[in-house]
């Protein structure tokens, strides 16, 4: 096939060219409009100072401590106000609340929460945290607390047992 013959038919066929751009634009125009909006959002605090280059024990200790201040401040109500209007979103913030988590490396003075994306009335966030730290859903920990304290309680029936458990002679 030749040049001329491929000019020729891209002048006899340039309107169905034209519509097809042209309908491929309005449709990707109107289903990138109907997509849910996604965000994403991520912070980064380093606390403390970096002037130092040997910090002491109480520079750690401190950084820690701002960490763990700025950890719980992110959990506030105007914070979590703030975070909501800056988004446009009409919640309440005690939902939100609910679906923010919030830690502290304690070998690190860094703190990276991101939210991810939201969906409806879901907010999917990001961690990121050392293999060390364990990272439970809020109703998980609450769990594991509740059962921890359960089995640290001692029965008063349980001690009979217990003394027969105890070697008779202690020497």
């Amino acid at each position: 096939m030749e040049l001329s013959q491929i000019l020729s038919a891209l002048r006899r066929w340039w309107w169905i060219i034209a519509a097809s751009i042209l309908v491929a634009a309005t449709t990707s125009y109107f289903v990138t409009r109907a997509m849910p909006h996604t965000y994403q959002s991520q912070t980064t605090l380093l606390v403390g100072s970096v002037t130092n280059p040997n910090p002491s024990q109480g520079d750690f200790m401190l950084g820690q401590t701002l960490a763990q201040v700025y950890a719980s401040l992110a959990l506030r109500e105007p914070v979590l106000r703030g975070a909501l209007e800056a988004l446009n979103l009409d919640w309440d913030w005690q939902a939100l609340r609910e679906q923010v988590n919030t830690r502290t490396d304690l070998k690190s003075p860094l703190i990276e929460i991101s939210v991810v994306d939201i969906k409806g009335d879901q907010v999917k966030l990001g961690i990121s945290a050392p293999s060390q730290i364990k990272v439970y859903r809020k109703e998980v920990y609450q769990a594991i607390q509740r059962l921890n304290i359960e089995a640290a309680r001692v029965k008063p029936s349980a001690l009979p047992a217990l003394k027969d458990l105890l070697p008779k002679d202690p020497a």
